[in-house]
């Protein structure tokens, strides 16, 4: 099995804001006066800064195909976020929900060794691995609202590729 990416329509809008903003930003640097110039400098950077940190994920898994999650016989991969788990290293599957106020579903992909997960996983999500290690008691979660699968189906895959678990 594999999931990929679909981004739903709030994540598209923030993008299109980043774009707007790195674009704003450079119009303001070329056409400004000094203090105009920095602003549109600082604008535009954060602006591509959240364009190509959110943006890397959907042309990843969208245009290039780069699944978020691909279950195989003897592992799962996780190629966006890094680590690939043996079967050995799962421990477990579990249900959950966001501690935000909207209380979102997520799926949680137990480890036996969290900390060897944390230090396979890219750089700039580490933060958000140790995050939900202390939140889930896991590294790893899947929350469903921008994937192609539903949290069961996916839920239900990994259950049966990994007996026992």
């Amino acid at each position: 099995m594999r999931v990929h990416l679909r981004p739903n329509a709030a994540y598209l809008a923030f993008l299109l804001l980043g774009l707007v903003a790195a674009g704003w930003g450079v119009a303001k640097f070329l056409g400004g006066q000094d203090i105009q110039r920095f602003i549109g400098l600082v604008i535009a950077v954060g602006g591509a800064m959240i364009f190509l940190a959110f943006g890397y994920p959907v042309v990843a898994s969208t245009l290039l195909r780069v699944p978020v999650l691909a279950v195989e016989e003897e592992r799962v991969r996780l190629p966006l976020m890094g680590p690939t788990l043996a079967k050995a290293e799962i421990a477990g599957i579990g249900r959950s929900h966001t501690a935000t106020a909207s209380q979102r579903p997520v799926l949680l992909i137990r480890v036996t060794d969290p900390e060897s997960v944390i230090s396979r996983t890219r750089p700039w999500l580490r933060r958000s691995a140790r995050q939900y290690l202390q939140q889930y008691g896991t590294p790893i979660i899947l929350q469903g609202e921008s994937l192609n699968r539903s949290l069961d189906e996916i839920a239900e895959v990994l259950r049966s590729h990994f007996i026992g678990v």
